[in-house]
């Protein structure tokens, strides 16, 4: 877990079906207005973490 960036690649080239599980909560980035960027975030963790934090960037603007 040190080196682990969270990519996915080994759970991707792993031979064994459901050998890893990948749980991405968090992704740091800058401030981006876009439905496009909302869908990528959205493939890259669960809809449920996706949602938490547009709502938290959402609270933090009023």
């Amino acid at each position: 877990e040190a080196f682990c960036v969270y990519c996915g690649a080994c759970k991707v080239v792993c031979p064994i079906s459901e050998a890893l599980e990948l749980k991405r909560t968090k992704i740091m980035h800058t401030p981006v207005r876009s439905g496009a960027w909302n869908k990528a975030l959205e493939r890259l963790a669960s809809p449920l973490e996706i949602t938490k934090e547009l709502k938290a960037k959402g609270s933090q603007k009023a």
